[in-house]
């Protein structure tokens, strides 16, 4: 039996469509499968130059080499490495049966969403997400109305956000381990947020560096019973669903008590709910940022499933 041969290179690749090399490259998001042919690609970030230089990928160009989402260094697109990577996984995640009029209506609501949107990082987010459908709708149906107006569409939702990007530009550089608020005792984070503690700056430091777009201290809507907030929440299908975040870090009766009441209270609303716990936090900051990633992931494919 001879065996199949890498859709890329020619090389035999067993029974696999991509040879050894190409499926490392596919996990690192270098490969994709092109909806359109059915066929495993390179992306357009391993075009070299002078192709990227080419009428047929002149959307690509970037001249000032900056990403049109977040202002990063972005040699060979429009995206920098992680919005990128970000428009991708957003992509494979989208069904791919939709209609291009399903697919127009998503964008232009997403949009009219993203122009309300305050917090910069969720807009950032959000943006990455107009350029997937954006994509699929030229992929699928063949249809351009949406990646010529996307990059336009972008630009202005942002333009009124240069502060905001200073302000993250200038917050990478600090060290945030020694900002605190003197009146409140507060904690500054990487994005800016303002948190009670130390245990908390790292949770809320890991979302940001996960890039998932999160809210601090957000009341829970769909608990009516009670006035609850959560400690984090991550909007998923709306501004308004989402995955909650809650941070047990004290030991005592009083808020013992208080914490049954409240996992109760998300078990009757069926709210997704991730619970960390003091310990987590201390003992292994990368196993808990890696089973973080993991969970959130988990719950967003199943509330996409149920939607």
């Amino acid at each position: 039996m001879t065996g199949k041969t890498c859709q890329i290179c020619g090389k035999n690749s067993g029974i696999y469509p991509l040879c050894k090399e190409h499926l490392e490259m596919k996990a690192e998001g270098l490969v994709f499968k092109n909806e359109k042919t059915g066929k495993w690609e390179l992306t357009k970030l391993q075009n070299t130059k002078k192709e990227i230089e080419s009428e047929e990928l002149i959307e690509y160009q970037n001249i000032n080499e900056t990403c049109c989402i977040c202002g990063e260094y972005a040699p060979f697109g429009k995206q920098c490495k992680d919005c990128y990577y970000e428009t991708l996984d957003y992509k494979d995640n989208i069904d791919k049966n939709r209609k291009a009029t399903e697919l127009r209506e998503w964008y232009y609501n997403l949009r009219r969403s993203t122009f309300k949107q305050n917090d910069i990082y969720i807009k950032q987010s959000y943006c990455n997400k107009l350029i997937a459908l954006a994509i699929l709708c030229r992929d699928l149906h063949n249809d351009d109305s949406l990646i010529s107006r996307v990059y336009i569409d972008i630009e202005e939702i942002l333009k009124n956000n240069e502060n905001n990007k200073k302000l993250i530009t200038e917050n990478k550089l600090n060290d945030f381990d020694l900002q605190k608020n003197e009146t409140s005792g507060q904690v500054k984070c990487l994005d800016g947020h303002w948190v009670e503690n130390d245990l908390e700056r790292e949770i809320d430091d890991m979302l940001y560096q996960l890039r998932k777009p999160h809210v601090y201290a957000k009341k829970v809507n769909e608990i009516t019973s009670r006035g609850v907030k959560s400690d984090w929440f991550i909007p998923i299908l709306s501004d308004t669903k989402g995955i909650y975040i809650e941070l047990w870090g004290m030991e005592t009766e009083d808020y013992k008590r208080n914490k049954q009441e409240k996992i109760k209270l998300y078990k009757e609303e069926e709210l997704p709910l991730i619970e960390i716990y003091r310990k987590d936090v201390i003992s292994d900051k990368a196993l808990l940022r890696d089973n973080l990633e993991s969970d959130i992931n988990k719950l967003e494919k199943e509330l996409k499933k149920k939607k």
